[in-house]
């Protein structure tokens, strides 16, 4: 008899799952290095620093002061007040690969890998200036708060911190 079906040994096809490729080339590096006694150093390293920079950001985007720069003009000058600070800062999410969803008329939520984030960071928040110059040809007082939480893989956690940081 095979042995493989008495134990009733499965596996799995992880071409399609990225997180079980990282834990399968992870494990296959340890094993290498430890038979050899250190010599997948290298590997080890560059895998470290791969997995920190696909680790989760979350981040939240409030858009100061909008509804009071749209509550006493008419209807059209109100749409492109938001619409233009709306198309702004979907611009910037999708220039710096992020998942962004708006869940209130001036409030969004960001997620990113921590690669992105720190590109964010290098080019220092530009979107405020962005929106900074967008609300002076408008001729409203409009800016933008945020807040980002990384750090953990625990996404809740991730959650709370960034949402008190708003706060």
């Amino acid at each position: 008899d095979n042995l493989i079906e008495n134990v009733g040994v499965q596996y799995f096809d992880s071409s399609q799952n990225c997180f079980i490729q990282i834990a399968d080339v992870f494990s296959n590096i340890m094993y290498s290095n430890l038979i050899t006694k250190g010599s997948y150093q290298k590997e080890l390293k560059q895998l470290q620093q791969q997995m920190e920079a696909d680790s989760l950001v979350l981040g939240f985007i409030n858009v100061d002061n909008l509804e009071e720069a749209i509550q006493y003009v008419d209807e059209h000058k109100a749409t492109q007040i938001t619409g233009t600070i709306r198309q702004s800062i979907m611009e910037w999410a999708k220039e710096y690969k992020m998942i962004l969803r708006r869940y209130r008329n001036d409030r969004y939520m960001m997620v990113m890998n921590e690669a992105n984030y720190v590109n964010v960071v290098n080019d220092r928040f530009k979107i405020l200036d962005t929106i900074r110059h967008d609300a002076a040809k408008l001729d409203v007082a409009i800016t933008l708060s945020m807040s980002f939480a990384r750090g953990t893989s625990d996404i809740m956690a991730l959650d709370e911190m960034a949402f008190e940081a708003l706060e």
